[in-house]
């Protein structure tokens, strides 16, 4: 009778008011002889975590080896993302930092986006997000 393992990784990282998590969990049918020989019980748990690593540093790289059409994941900022590079929205905190940033130096968030990026701030990526609170930053203050 077989025993199911179960090995989950996760990494977030941040940069520029931009959070991005990726998270993956494997679940492999095992011998349960191996119960009775506990250093190969560890290798093969060892190949399952080799495993989750290598597939959280593809896809936190970017890198997508076989893309699945039409999938779509969801992130820990809770915005969802397709599976070939979509582009994200602002996220809720970066709306806050541009928002708090335009006030301080009396600048009009909305006017500042369509000159910038031809769209209200609203529709803005979070790369595009980060880069304004940078140029904010940099040129106003």
């Amino acid at each position: 009778m077989p025993m199911t393992v179960n090995v989950g990784l996760s990494r977030k990282r941040s940069a520029n008011y931009n959070s991005d998590g990726v998270t993956i969990s494997l679940s492999a049918e095992l011998d349960q002889a191996l119960l009775t020989q506990p250093s190969r019980l560890q290798g093969e748990v060892a190949k399952l975590y080799t495993q989750a690593r290598e597939a959280i540093e593809r896809e936190s790289c970017g890198e997508d080896p076989a893309p699945i059409a039409g999938r779509v994941g969801q992130h820990s900022n809770g915005h969802t993302r397709s599976g070939s590079g979509g582009v994200r929205p602002i996220t809720p905190s970066q709306t806050r930092a541009l928002h708090a940033i335009a006030s301080k130096h009396h600048l009009e968030l909305d006017s500042l986006c369509e000159e910038r990026f031809g769209k209200r701030h609203q529709e803005v990526s979070i790369r595009e997000a980060s880069e304004l609170i940078d140029h904010i930053k940099k040129e106003v203050a």
